[in-house]
């Protein structure tokens, strides 16, 4: 009996795992979703490119998009925040590449 408690006690903590992992997932989809479709990005940038952190915090995720601007030859970006318990994303004012020279 002990060892299929154990057994079902593994089992278990595999299946949170797995579902941590799918919800993660979701809200990085819904995350990458509403910050390609807004209209912020969609009036500013070509071909728009985006990396979204999977994991986040316990309460936001995070992404940044990048492109070339749609208004002049400089390469812009925003930095899009979702809020996991509202399911609502914000998004940066425009950042330009001079300053992202700046940080990295």
């Amino acid at each position: 009996m002990r060892k299929f408690s154990i057994i079902l006690l593994t089992l278990a903590g595999v299946g949170t795992l797995a579902t941590g992992a799918h919800a993660w997932d979701q809200t990085a989809s819904k995350l990458k979703d509403q910050c390609l479709s807004s209209s912020t990005v969609r009036n500013a940038i070509h071909n728009p490119r985006i990396w979204v952190d999977t994991r986040g915090s316990q309460n936001f995720s995070y992404a940044i998009v990048g492109g070339d601007s749609k208004h002049s030859r400089d390469e812009i970006g925003f930095i899009c925040i979702y809020d996991k318990a509202r399911e609502k994303m914000e998004i940066s004012g425009e950042v330009h590449e001079d300053d992202l020279d700046r940080i990295f």
